[in-house]
């Protein structure tokens, strides 16, 4: 772990931040931003769920200022934010942006993980799974998509 938050320093002593799309705001998922609000080169770019007020209030929760929160409909839309937080209701357009370069899935759902994550693989993003069922249902199919795609 020291590494990884070494690398991480180094990472925003450059400038820069890995760009997260979270998707699933309820308890891990909150917990999730909350954790990447408090750590060097890591952001929570977007969140994502089906209640948007949910998105909104992890955001919140973390220590965003409501300023700082956009709610947006497309792909556009997130691309342009920048220096605030977009909150949205379809995974989708978090793992089309550009500006995002990894997501995390934390609904749950085996169904609706296992589409998340061939989404994101598909767009040459990286996945992290917290959605442990769907990862004893399709991890090792994801794992192997994921490798072949470079991600």
């Amino acid at each position: 772990m020291y590494r990884l938050n070494t690398k991480l320093a180094e990472l925003e002593n450059k400038g820069e931040r890995i760009k997260v799309a979270l998707v699933g705001a309820g308890q891990m998922g909150n917990g999730m931003v909350s954790q990447m609000t408090r750590m060097k080169g890591m952001e929570a770019a977007v969140v994502v769920d089906i209640n948007i007020e949910l998105a909104k209030k992890a955001l919140l929760d973390a220590g965003i200022n409501e300023n700082e929160i956009v709610e947006v409909s497309t792909v556009e839309e997130i691309n342009k934010v920048n220096g605030q937080h977009a909150i949205c209701k379809d995974f989708k357009l978090a793992s089309k942006a550009d500006k995002v370069q990894a997501v995390v899935d934390a609904t749950g759902g085996v169904a609706l993980g296992a589409e998340i994550a061939f989404n994101t693989i598909l767009n040459k993003k990286h996945i992290v799974m917290l959605n442990a069922e769907t990862d004893c249902v399709v991890g090792p199919i994801l794992k192997k998509l994921a490798d072949d795609a470079g991600v």
